[in-house]
């Protein structure tokens, strides 16, 4: 499947449910956050059946993202059921790791599931601070349950907040020198920030703090991150900005919400309805025709802007 601009999309993220089990200030707003009703929200079915007309038209990598798709009703059944369709050459999960239980991951593990942790700081005040409430043991608890169960590659995100967690990112690359993680620095996105300003410093900050590094292929090959090893390190260091240096000439993906809307990227408020497609009895081949000429659509690039019509926690990060 490719769009008008002859991108290759061939990566759906894939948000299997609205809600989370934290509030991140950066991801939602502290109330006044409406929920999507059970009915309004796509089924194993439904998501199964979309997914496998995905794989039809092209697509091999699935993310399973959320809100926190770990509180999802049943979702080892629905990961099980995803892991089992062919096609899909790369599967993965991201997370905030309060649920990711020795159990789970090994769950995780056996049906080859990659797994990114959503982890912003070491300091559980400051942890709790962005989460408004969460436990930061439960996530290290998760993170260890992960790379126990023998999960690989485990990548951790870490969303930089200046005068946060900015002074953290020394700590964070050297958890990557010593543990087998792959830890990927992401860029805040400002929410309605019309006239953002980015140097790029992120990122020559963190080259800055490197030792000799090397670039490498990141390691499904199809995300945005460019990814940094150094010698000796354990896992490696990549950095994702996508406002300073927007990926949008190479972007290969789609989104998928939880309520069926199809999108292009966390900034387009453009959308398709696949649910309602499929709740009207449309056939797959005229399903498959309407993703076609919506994915034909796909911008070159984004606005820089985004906007508030939905939470950042349903779309999926």
């Amino acid at each position: 499947m490719h769009d008008a601009l002859s991108r290759k999309i061939d990566y759906l993220r894939l948000s299997v449910t609205d809600r989370c089990n934290l509030r991140c200030y950066y991801c939602m707003p502290e109330e006044g956050v409406s929920k999507l009703d059970h009915g309004d929200i796509l089924t194993d079915e439904e998501i199964l059946r979309i997914v496998r007309l995905f794989v039809d038209m092209g697509i091999s990598s699935v993310r399973v993202t959320g809100g926190e798709p770990l509180i999802r009703h049943n979702i080892m059944d629905l990961l099980g059921s995803l892991s089992e369709v062919n096609g899909i050459t790369d599967l993965s999960l991201t997370t905030n790791g309060v649920r990711l239980d020795s159990d789970t991951a090994s769950f995780l593990a056996s049906v080859g599931m990659r797994v990114n942790i959503s982890l912003d700081t070491f300091n559980p005040d400051v942890y709790s601070n962005i989460t408004r409430g969460g436990d930061l043991s439960s996530v290290f608890k998760g993170l260890d349950s992960a790379l126990s169960a023998g999960i690989d590659p485990v990548k951790i995100n870490v969303v930089v907040l200046q005068g946060v967690n900015d002074r953290e990112i020394p700590d964070f690359i050297e958890m990557a020198r010593q543990r087998p993680v792959h830890v990927r620095f992401i860029e805040h996105m400002p929410v309605i920030e019309r006239n953002m300003n980015h140097s790029g410093a992120l990122r020559s900050g963190i080259m800055e703090l490197l030792h000799a590094p090397v670039p490498v292929m990141d390691l499904n090959g199809k995300g945005p991150a460019q990814v940094f090893r150094e010698a000796e390190m354990a896992g490696s260091i990549g950095v994702i900005d996508p406002v300073s240096r927007h990926f949008c000439a190479g972007c290969n993906r789609v989104r998928l919400h939880s309520n069926g809307d199809l999108s292009y990227c966390l900034f387009s408020d453009a959308f398709l309805n696949l649910r309602d497609l499929l709740r009207r009895g449309v056939s797959d081949s005229e399903i498959m025709e309407r993703i076609n000429e919506f994915v034909s659509e796909k911008p070159l690039t984004h606005s820089g802007l985004f906007t508030r019509t939905r939470p950042m926690s349903s779309v999926g990060g």
